[in-house]
């Protein structure tokens, strides 16, 4: 990232090596330019400045214009505090990969098992066939206890940030107990 600079003043950025090659068609510039040569044509180089924030409740944004530091040319950020519903809308998208490989445990073993999914099983807890009423609660009963055993594990990530491995947290859920 460049800007090019006249009286002191930016006049354009972002500036590009390219934008410096078709302002000045009748000079050849050799591939790579140092910032000495860059300077007589009023092209200085823009760094970034470093910045401190927490992503769990901050976000930053580049400033649209670098400014003069030290006789550098530096970018600087606004740090912008989330909402609370959007501090919420990203602990979820972090669990969300989580959530869903419960849903697909859940479903491939009720599949395995013979149904369409988890929740197609759970509906036979009701049925009027007692082998059938069993299994069903057997399913109502494991499905329960991976969500309550996953909100643990994923409360546990949100309040120390312990990432834990997908192998990890699915190797916490309970086994199903299935009627005989």
């Amino acid at each position: 990232m460049y800007v090019k600079v006249e009286n002191g003043q930016i006049a354009q950025y972002p500036y590009t090596i390219g934008n410096l090659r078709k302002d000045n068609p009748r000079t050849s510039f050799p591939k790579v330019i140092f910032e000495e040569t860059l300077a007589e044509f009023d092209v200085y180089p823009v760094t970034e400045a470093s910045v401190s924030y927490d992503p769990a409740t901050q976000i930053i944004a580049p400033n649209a214009q670098p400014s003069l530091v030290d006789g550098k040319w530096v970018l600087g950020f606004s740090i912008i505090e989330l909402t609370p519903e959007q501090i919420e809308a990203k602990a979820q998208e972090k669990l969300q990969p989580y959530k869903n490989a419960v849903q697909r445990l859940l479903d491939s073993t009720a599949i395995a098992k013979g149904y369409d999914s988890i929740l197609s099983m759970c509906t036979y807890a009701n049925s009027t066939n007692a082998s059938w009423a069993a299994e069903g609660q057997a399913a109502v009963n494991w499905r329960d206890a991976c969500w309550n055993e996953s909100l643990v594990q994923m409360g546990n990530y949100l309040a120390t940030g312990n990432k834990p491995s997908m192998e990890d947290f699915l190797a916490a859920m309970p086994t199903p107990v299935w009627p005989e």
